[in-house]
């Protein structure tokens, strides 16, 4: 799989993750939380879809302990399943890479083999 990205797609990406992470870096510092910790997931995607309150307050109260526990605010970034691994490798190709990600199958060895995760300096 060989997942291109356009000169607006990049833009568009780099504006929406840079302008959303100033907004949450503010909203981190005055809420007192040591760091913002970013968790790209489709989990949030699929609940929306089927509607199901029960499952997204259930998401929403494990972050809540996570975030409480840690001391982190989470700053959720929701993408299709579809979509996951093509988008994690063009957000590591230009080293924006979320702190935390939602994978599964041979994802981890996608994102390793491109030398994603090295440039971002996320960590597994």
């Amino acid at each position: 799989m060989s997942p291109t990205l356009s000169r607006r797609g990049l833009l568009t990406g780099a504006l929406t993750l840079g302008a959303g992470g100033a907004a949450y870096a503010f909203s981190v510092e005055a809420r007192g939380y040591a760091r913002l910790v970013t968790f790209s997931n489709w989990i949030s995607t699929e609940v929306a879809n089927r509607n199901s309150p029960l499952e997204e307050d259930h998401l929403q109260q494990v972050l809540d302990v996570f975030e409480r526990i840690y001391s982190v605010q989470v700053d959720t970034i929701p993408i299709p399943f579809d979509q996951t691994l093509d988008r994690l490798l063009q957000y590591g190709n230009v080293g924006i890479l979320p702190d935390v990600m939602q994978l599964t199958g041979n994802w981890p060895l996608a994102l390793a083999g491109r030398g994603a995760a090295g440039r971002s300096g996320a960590a597994g």
